[in-house]
C-alpha cells in the first residue's frame, strides 16, 4: 500500500525533529522580550541632509536614543505646517503599505531613521499643486512618539500629497 507523499514527508520531518539533540534545537529568543519600547522623552528627532533624486529630494528623519536601551519601529506620520502652524496640504503618504515593520533595538546614541520624500512642486502645474511654503512638520510614531513639531523650511503642494514616508531603517540614512 502506497502512502501519500505528504504523509511520508510529515513522518520523516517529525522523526528528524525528535532525533535532533537538545543542543541543536533552536531556543526561543528572549533578546527582544526584555527591551522596553522607546519613549518620546528619550528620543531626539532631527532631519538629516537632503539628497536629490529625479524630481524628489529625500531627507532622513532621524530618531536618536538619548536614554537606556529601547525598541522602536513603524512608519512616522508627517504633516507639513505653515508658519501659522496650520496644515500645509495633505499628510505624507505611506510608501511602505503591506510591508512588515522591523523592531529596532537602540542603545544610547544609536539611531533609526525614515527616508521622507519631498516631490519638487515644479513637477506639477501651479493650479494642480498649489505650492505653499512650509516652516515645520509634525512628526508622530504610533503610540511611541506623540505629535512633535520639527522645523523644516521647504515648499510642498497644498492641493495634493507631495510628501511620502517609509518604514524606519537602522542608522541615520533613512
Amino acid at each position: 500500500m502506497r502512502r501519500p507523499v505528504l504523509a511520508v514527508l510529515a513522518a520523516t520531518s517529525a522523526t528528524a525533529l525528535l532525533a535532533m539533540p537538545a543542543s541543536a534545537s533552536p531556543a526561543p529568543s528572549r533578546l527582544g522580550a526584555e527591551v522596553p519600547n522607546c519613549h518620546a522623552a528619550q528620543l531626539r528627532i532631527s532631519w538629516g541632509p537632503a539628497q536629490g533624486a529625479a524630481g524628489t529630494s529625500y531627507r532622513p528623519l532621524i530618531f536618536t536614543n538619548t536614554g537606556a536601551r529601547c525598541a522602536l519601529w513603524g512608519v512616522p506620520a508627517i504633516q507639513p505646517l505653515r508658519r501659522n502652524a496650520s496644515a500645509a496640504g495633505p499628510p505624507a503618504r505611506n510608501e511602505s503599505m503591506g510591508q512588515m515593520p522591523v523592531r529596532h533595538f537602540l542603545s544610547r546614541g544609536q539611531s533609526a531613521s525614515s527616508a521622507i520624500g519631498f516631490t519638487d512642486t515644479l513637477n506639477y502645474a501651479p493650479a494642480t499643486c498649489g505650492p505653499v511654503q512650509v516652516a515645520a512638520t509634525t512628526v508622530s510614531l504610533g503610540g511611541l512618539v506623540p505629535a512633535t513639531t520639527i522645523k523644516l523650511a521647504t515648499v510642498v503642494c497644498a492641493k495634493l500629497s507631495s510628501v511620502s514616508t517609509r518604514l524606519l531603517a537602522a542608522g541615520r540614512q533613512g
